[in-house]
């Protein structure tokens, strides 16, 4: 089994892989960004769920946070699960915390060119939309089978 450069643990920050959202925050960098967290990010990360999270709890908060370390455990394709979860319950824990990395990640000078495209390049546009829509058909059939798969244990 070979391991990629993101995954070897010695090149990842110590304080990143010591606790669960540096962990999370690494798995939503890998996987939506393809970039790796600096201490600016995590601290953001950590202070942003800090302030969304601090009044959640109930039983339904519990079981998406099961639902969510068992997605993470098992290194389930995260977005293919936040667009089935999302779709069938907007106001769930994985939606937010990708909207609060997305946030993060937008607002930050250095990924700049991850989200405004300034070169002109209308055929190969939509090439690419048309790519989208059929991936994401894909990523929703695939999201809804790992959400089932997940929630059996929950």
């Amino acid at each position: 089994m070979t391991e990629s450069i993101g995954d070897s643990p010695s090149l990842k920050p110590r304080h990143i892989q010591d606790d669960e959202l540096g962990q999370e925050l690494q798995r939503f960098c890998d996987q939506f960004a393809h970039c790796v967290p600096d201490p600016e990010l995590l601290a953001a990360y950590r202070c942003a769920n800090a302030k969304v999270f601090a009044h959640a709890a109930g039983q339904e908060h519990e079981e998406q946070k099961i639902i969510l370390r068992k997605a993470l455990a098992a290194k389930r394709d995260l977005e293919a699960l936040e667009y089935a979860w999302r779709l069938g319950c907007h106001d769930n824990i994985l939606t937010k915390k990708v909207h609060i990395f997305m946030y993060l990640l937008e607002t930050s000078p250095d990924h700049y060119n991850k989200f405004v495209n300034e070169s002109k390049q209308r055929t190969t546009a939509y090439v690419v939309l048309g790519f989208q829509g059929l991936r994401s058909a894909l990523k929703l059939c695939k999201g809804y089978i790992s959400l089932i798969s997940l929630r059996a244990g929950v």
